[in-house]
Formats: structure tokens, C-alpha cells, sequence
């Protein structure tokens, strides 16, 4: 909250390559597995009408765009 779009790529990005760089251990032991993420940004202006039903649209929009393009990546989508 208070931030703006890039703002919210910047840490969505930044966890991004947090996920993508650790590795989680089996539970057996045998090996490490890696597993990435991706994610879709959402923001609008203080000013603006928008309802937040519209705004979480917005960002699953982004989310799918993101998942498109190939996964393991960030995608905005700003008022």
C-alpha cells in the first residue's frame, strides 16, 4: 500500500529471484529441487474510482500475462 507500480514490480521482482535462487531439499534427502514463480502487479492512482474488485482483476490479468510470456517473470498492469 502507498506504493506505485514499479515500486510493486521492483519487490515482486526481487522475490521472484529469491524463489528462483533457493533450493528446496526432498524430504527424503536425495536432491534439491528448484521451482520459480511468477507474478502480476496491480495500481491505481489515490484519486481514482476504481473498486477493488476491478483493481484484483487487473492483477490476475497481469498474473496470466505473466504466466504467458513463459512464467518465471513479473508483468504491471497500471490505472
Amino acid at each position: 500500500p502507498g506504493g506505485d507500480g514499479l515500486q510493486a514490480a521492483s519487490v515482486s521482482e526481487r522475490i521472484r529471484r529469491q524463489v528462483e535462487d533457493m533450493g528446496i531439499m526432498l524430504p527424503d534427502d536425495s536432491r534439491s529441487i528448484r521451482i520459480t514463480a511468477s507474478f502480476g502487479t496491480s495500481s491505481y492512482a489515490i484519486e481514482s474510482v476504481e473498486n477493488i474488485d476491478l483493481l484484483i482483476k487487473r492483477a490476475d490479468d497481469a498474473l496470466y500475462l505473466a504466466k504467458d510470456k513463459g512464467r518465471n517473470c513479473v508483468c504491471n498492469s497500471c490505472a
